[in-house]
């Protein structure tokens, strides 16, 4: 026979009398942080900051959360540049040159074929 002493429902009552859970931080608790994470990323411009210089800059123990709000709340465009070791730097992608995609080696072999069947049309570029 099993001796372990199972743990007790609460009873209706006591669900009655419960306090509902409020997080300790309100939503405006982190406007500050986030603000201070827009200027520090302003203010770095092209080189980005890393999460650490981020949270040296008064930014908050948690600056990836508010980049994440700045990108999904605010719709500021913020690109995440993984430096290795767990290391990730953030740059505005306004200070970033325009990044034309990189055509795939697939791609480039299709061209070059298509290309070759159809010797009229090689320097014609599609839009």
């Amino acid at each position: 026979m099993d001796n372990r002493v199972l743990p007790q429902r609460p009873t209706l009552g006591q669900l009655a009398q419960a306090k509902l859970h409020r997080p300790i931080h309100e939503a405006s608790d982190f406007a500050v942080d986030k603000s201070r994470v827009l200027e520090a990323l302003e203010q770095a411009g092209a080189t980005g900051c890393t999460t650490r210089e981020l949270m040296d800059r008064g930014g908050g123990m948690r600056p990836p959360n508010r980049i994440g709000e700045l990108r999904n709340k605010d719709g500021i465009a913020i690109k995440t540049i993984p430096e290795g070791r767990g290391v990730y730097r953030y740059v505005l992608c306004k200070f970033l040159p325009e990044e034309k995609p990189r055509e795939s080696d697939y791609m480039c072999r299709r061209r070059l074929e298509a290309e070759a069947a159809a010797p009229l049309f090689a320097g014609a570029v599609q839009p």
